[in-house]
C-alpha cells in the first residue's frame, strides 16, 4: 500500500455527493474542504488514538498465525481471510459509479468464477443495495459459482438473490433487519457478526436499509459501517467506543467535516481506522491529509493487503 502525496483538491461534484447520500454534511465534506494551509494546521492538532494499535505486518501465508488478512477490493469492498474462514464485504462492484471505483477487470473475472483469492468464501456481507456497493449480476454469478457461501442481509438485498421458487426463509439468504438503533448477532461457523441498523446518509436514501457489520474472526474485530449518516445520535445506542474494536472502516468524508471528526473521536475509537469510499483519483490527497494520524491506513490499489493480529 503506497500513498503518493499530490497537492490536489478533492473534486467530487455536489450533485454526485447528494446522489450517493454522503450524509447531511455532504456539501461541507466533499466540496468545501479547507485550504492547504488550514489543512496543515489541522493535521498538526489532529488527535491520535490513546490506545496502542495492533501492528499490521506484510502478509505472508494468508491469515498467518492468529492473524486476519485484510484485502482491499474497491470502494468499500474488502476480503477478510482468517486461518480457516473468509468473508467478503461490499465486494460485488463491476462498474464504477461516478467518481467511485470498481474492481479491476482481472479481479472481477476471478470473483465471478469464485477463483483465487475468492475460492473459499464462507460468508458475504452487503451493507446496502446501492450499485457502488452491490451489483446484482456480479453477486448472482459469484453465488452460482460458490454454492456453499452464505449471504445474510437486508430484505432489499436478499429478496433479489433467492431463486424464484425458494422459500422466504431460505437458509442460504437469511434476511436480517434490526429495528433502527438496534442490532442482532449471529454466528456462522467460527465467524461472529453483529448486524447494526444504521441510517443511510442523505434524505434521498432514507428508505434504504443500511447495515453496519461488527465482524470477529480469530479474535480480531472489524467494523464496517456502509454509508451511515454523519450524525452522532446514530452511534450512541451501540457504545462502540467501549468495544475495543481493532479495525474500523470509516467513510472518508467523516474526516473532512467538524461533526464527522467529532464522531470519529468519540465513537469510532478503533485501533486502526481505514478510510473507505475514497474516489480513486483522490487516494493520494486523502492519504496526505491524514498522514500524521498513526492510527489510519489508506488502501489505494485493488488487492493491497495487511495482516492484523490481536495483541492482548
Amino acid at each position: 500500500m503506497n500513498g503518493r502525496r499530490l497537492p490536489r483538491r478533492l473534486a467530487v461534484p455536489l450533485s454526485l455527493a447528494l446522489l450517493l447520500g454522503c450524509g447531511r454534511e455532504a456539501h461541507e465534506a466533499v466540496t468545501s474542504l479547507p485550504s492547504l494551509a488550514s489543512r496543515a494546521a489541522a493535521k498538526q492538532t489532529e488527535p491520535t488514538k490513546p490506545t496502542e494499535p495492533t501492528e499490521p505486518t506484510d502478509p505472508g501465508e494468508p491469515g498467518g498465525p492468529a492473524g486476519v488478512e485484510l484485502v482491499f477490493l474497491a470502494n468499500e469492498g474488502f476480503l477478510l481471510r482468517g486461518q480457516h474462514d473468509v468473508v467478503l464485504l461490499d465486494a460485488f462492484v463491476e462498474k464504477p459509479l461516478g467518481a467511485y471505483g470498481a474492481l479491476p477487470p482481472e479481479t472481477h473475472a476471478a470473483l465471478v468464477k469464485a477463483a483465487a483469492p475468492f475460492d473459499a468464501v464462507d460468508l458475504v456481507l452487503v451493507s446496502h443495495d446501492h450499485p457502488d456497493h452491490h451489483q446484482l449480476d456480479t453477486a448472482r454469478a459469484f453465488l452460482a459459482a460458490s454454492p456453499a457461501t452464505l449471504l445474510p442481509g437486508t430484505p432489499q438485498v436478499t429478496a433479489l438473490l433467492r431463486p424464484l421458487d425458494a422459500d422466504v426463509d431460505d437458509p442460504r439468504f437469511p434476511s436480517v433487519l434490526p429495528a433502527p438503533g438496534e442490532s442482532e448477532t449471529a454466528t456462522f461457523g467460527n465467524i461472529t457478526v453483529e448486524f447494526l441498523r444504521l441510517r443511510h446518509g442523505g434524505l434521498t436514501w432514507e428508505q434504504t436499509h443500511n447495515l453496519g457489520h461488527l465482524i470477529t474472526i480469530d479474535g480480531v474485530s472489524f467494523l464496517h459501517l456502509g454509508d451511515v449518516d454523519v450524525e452522532a445520535s446514530l452511534f450512541e445506542p451501540f457504545e462502540l467506543a467501549s468495544r475495543d474494536i481493532d479495525v474500523i472502516f470509516v467513510p472518508y468524508w467523516f474526516f473532512f467535516s467538524t461533526e464527522g471528526r467529532a464522531i470519529v473521536a468519540e465513537h469510532l475509537r478503533g485501533r486502526w481506522l481505514v478510510p473507505v469510499h475514497v474516489p480513486p483519483a483522490e487516494v493520494s490527497e486523502v492519504a496526505d491529509y491524514l498522514a500524521l494520524r498513526e492510527d489510519v491506513v489508506v488502501f489505494g490499489e485493488a488487492l493491497d493487503s495487511r495482516v492484523y493480529r490481536r495483541e492482548e
